[in-house]
């Protein structure tokens, strides 16, 4: 085990040792935290942007919709944990990063070609002045409760 997280680990004595250069930390958690907005932001448009293009189908349509959704999800998960992982540590970890690369780049090109057939509302008002009330009213009750009557 390293002695640095980001340091290489060296499984034999005669292993040369490295030091990661002074760039490698910073680059590292900056791509780790543009990684976790990107997927937050994905998932959270998502489920939403799904509704909609369901919702005038009934509750039924909408219900099997996030059946749907979320199964795949999970399936995903599965996937990309065992075959993916697989494929990394044993065949290649290029050939590994490659396929979720090429399904975001496929689902990229689906959803761009497939934009005019769906079904788009436009914004309307802040979702920020929202949570930060819903923030206010779980974090602060009594300050809610004098303030709204």
């Amino acid at each position: 085990m390293p002695a640095s997280p980001l340091g290489p680990a060296c499984p034999s004595a005669g292993c040369p040792r490295s030091s990661p250069s002074p760039y490698c930390a910073p680059v590292l958690y900056a791509g780790l935290l543009l990684l976790g907005l990107a997927a937050s932001s994905v998932r959270s448009n998502l489920t939403s942007f799904g509704a909609d293009q369901v919702m005038d189908l009934g509750r039924d349509a909408t219900r099997r919709f996030f059946n749907w959704f979320y199964w795949s999800i999970n399936l995903g998960a599965v996937l990309s944990l065992l075959v993916v992982a697989f494929i990394q540590q044993n065949i290649s970890f290029l050939l590994g990063y490659s396929i979720p690369v090429g399904c975001v780049g496929l689902a990229f090109f689906i959803f761009l070609f497939a934009t005019p057939v769906f079904i788009t509302k436009p914004p309307t008002g802040s979702q920020v002045s929202s949570m930060l009330k819903l923030a206010l009213q779980n974090c602060c009750p009594q300050l809610w409760q004098r303030h709204s009557a």
